[in-house]
């Protein structure tokens, strides 16, 4: 293991030396979209008489190296993605190489926090997307946030109403009950599956002035339609 994190970290910095920022292009080029849970196939063309390596920094399971030196990839996972390298055995040089992106349902969201005042609580969390270009492509996978809550014990769940962006990053819940804890589910989907499910408790507190503050915010709200935000 330790042999071809070296060995990629060599690779890696001998490119950038030899091409410089005009490689990115290659990179892009040599990068490969696969479906999860299919196969894959990639060529490592070579003298039949020198054996090759394939060197990638994950797991071993499901890397099957045929006797024409081709890397096949049995049922790909989400750890699967990264940096495949092919090189000769006998005097290390690269022959061919490929970045792998294995698309399938996304993480959850990161560093998920509750903060709550009387009758309203900020969620805020992180979202991270590999793949920006492919995520706004027209058979992008879309990816939307969801948030449920419910006051405790209670076994009713709320859902926010809104689809949120994952990238939006904060949202205010409105309307909760004083000195109440309540637990808040967080969770991401598109269109190959969902994501964990992060949940996280918060207690409101009970200040009467910050009670008739958001009942007066909350009277001003009535009527308002977000449409005449959108342009």
């Amino acid at each position: 293991m330790i042999f071809n994190k070296l060995f990629i970290l060599l690779h890696l910095i001998q490119g950038a030396l030899c091409f410089g920022i005009s490689n990115s292009e290659d990179e892009e080029e040599n990068t490969v979209f696969v479906d999860f849970k299919t196969n894959l196939t990639r060529p490592c063309h070579h003298d039949p008489e020198a054996s090759t390596v394939w060197v990638f920094e994950g797991p071993e399971e499901g890397r099957i190296v045929m006797p024409d030196g081709s890397l096949f990839l049995l049922n790909v996972t989400q750890q699967m993605s990264g940096r495949y390298i092919c090189f000769r055995e006998d005097n290390d040089i690269v022959i061919t190489s490929f970045n792998l992106v294995v698309r399938g349902p996304p993480e959850p969201p990161q560093n998920v926090s509750i903060h709550a005042s009387t009758v309203i609580a900020i969620v805020r969390w992180h979202f991270h997307i590999d793949d920006d270009t492919y995520e706004d492509s027209t058979g992008g996978p879309r990816t939307k946030l969801h948030i449920q809550y419910r006051r405790l014990p209670s076994e009713n769940w709320i859902q926010y109403p809104f689809h949120l962006s994952p990238d939006e990053g904060q949202v205010d819940v409105y309307n909760l009950q004083p000195n109440s804890t309540y637990e808040f589910q967080l969770w991401a989907s598109n269109k190959y599956g969902s994501s964990d499910v992060i949940s996280v408790s918060a207690t409101t507190s009970n200040d009467d002035y910050e009670i008739e503050l958001a009942r007066m915010l909350e009277e001003d709200m009535k009527g308002f339609s977000p449409k005449v935000w959108i342009v």
